[in-house]
Formats: C-alpha cells, sequence, structure tokens
C-alpha cells in the first residue's frame, strides 16, 4: 500500500512538474510581437530599401515631397480621365504595374534607390516601419473587434451609425464624380502619413475622433476597464 502511495505522489509530482514547465513555456505577448516583427522583416526584405525610401516620401522628410505626391497622383488620374479606359482594361494594367514591380524591386532596390551599404540607421527605420505596419494591423483588428462587440451589446446605436455613414456616403456619390472620388480619397490616403508626422492630423482631427469614439463605444470601454 505504501508503495501504491508513494508512485501516486511521484506521479503527481511530475504532473505538476509539467504543467510548471508548459506555463513557462507558453509565449508572451512580448516574444509574439518579436516573432511577428522578425517574420513581417523576412518577408519585406526585399522590398527594404524602396520601403525606405517611400517612408520617407510619405512623411515629407523635405519640404518638396508633399507636393511631388500632389503631382504624380494628379498625373497619373488626369491620364486616367483622358484615356478613359474601361473598369476591366483600369484593373487589368494596374495588376500589370503590381507584378511587374512586385518582380523588379527585390532584384533592382538597392541599385535604384542608392543604398550602396545598409547601415544601422536604414535598418532602424525599415524596423520602425514593419513596427507600424503591424501597429496598423492592430488598430483595424480592434476597430473590427469595437464593432462586433457595438453590434451585440448595444445594436439600436450600431444601426443608426452604419445607417448614417452609409446614407452619407450614397449622398455623396450621387452628385459627384466617380473618378474625382477615388482621386480624393487616394489623395487623402498618401498625405495622412505626412500630416501625422508634422502633427496636423492630431491636431485638427483627434478631438472630433475621441467625441465620435466616446459616443459609440464610450459605454463598452467602461465596461472593459471594470473587468479589469
Amino acid at each position: 500500500m505504501q508503495n501504491v502511495i508513494s508512485r501516486y505522489h511521484n506521479k503527481t509530482h511530475k504532473m505538476a512538474d509539467l504543467s510548471d514547465i508548459a506555463v513557462s513555456e507558453t509565449p508572451s505577448e512580448e516574444s509574439i510581437a518579436r516573432r511577428e516583427l522578425y517574420e513581417l522583416k523576412r518577408d519585406l526584405e526585399g522590398w527594404r530599401e524602396a520601403l525606405v525610401t517611400l517612408k520617407d516620401l510619405l512623411t515629407w522628410k523635405k519640404q518638396y515631397y508633399p507636393a511631388i505626391i500632389f503631382g504624380v497622383t494628379t498625373f497619373i488620374f488626369a491620364l486616367i480621365w483622358l484615356l478613359q479606359p474601361s473598369v476591366m482594361t483600369t484593373f487589368a494594367v494596374l495588376g500589370l504595374l503590381l507584378t511587374a514591380t512586385d518582380f523588379t524591386v527585390p532584384l533592382v532596390g538597392r541599385y535604384i534607390f542608392s543604398y550602396g551599404q545598409w547601415t544601422g540607421t536604414e535598418e532602424r527605420q525599415f524596423e520602425d516601419l514593419c513596427e507600424g505596419i503591424l501597429h496598423s494591423r492592430i488598430l483595424i483588428s480592434k476597430f473590427v473587434r469595437g464593432l462586433t462587440r457595438l453590434k451585440q451589446e448595444r445594436p439600436t446605436v450600431y444601426f443608426v451609425m452604419l445607417m448614417a455613414m452609409l446614407a452619407f456616403f450614397a449622398w455623396m456619390g450621387s452628385f459627384m464624380n466617380n473618378l474625382f472620388l477615388t482621386y480624393f480619397f487616394v489623395l487623402a490616403v498618401l498625405m495622412i502619413p505626412g500630416l501625422q508626422q508634422k502633427g496636423l492630423l492630431q491636431k485638427y482631427l483627434l478631438q472630433y475622433w475621441l467625441i465620435f469614439k466616446r459616443l459609440a463605444f464610450g459605454d463598452l470601454q467602461t465596461t472593459d476597464k471594470k473587468s479589469n
């Protein structure tokens, strides 16, 4: 009987040790974030020179960069307006350009963007860019989860908010040209990083975003804080 009891105690001790090891080997949020950052840097390795240059352009490192963004975007949409291609032709040409860019940039990017020697400064800029991409992905996922929770816990607010937004977009699309709306949207997206870098976006739009966030998700955030 004592042998049985001793074997039972040994077995329980081994199971406890294994559980401790399993808990200790559970990946933390920091390790998960590091792994995601490493995987993203590995996937974008061939694009690093082009992405660092593009980041400098979009964040307005030089004073004439906003003029370049505005000029190139306007030229492309003016060319589309003059040629008036069909929707299928437009998407086909866009696909051709993206495919050609995806093939050629990893091969000749380091020569075109004049990074003869990749230094620690450029590596840090590339890492900051990857962190920004991951942060944007997290913000989008949080926004989607917030809308899902809003639909479940406050369906009336969700319904009114969504209907108002869709009605506003339908009203805008009824009297504005589709190409002009696309041009305005693309130009706004390209200008956002520079406006954010200069602090203009936070200065003029942050207060309106906080009001909208408080009206739509205020109760949900307070319940999260209480639950935590």
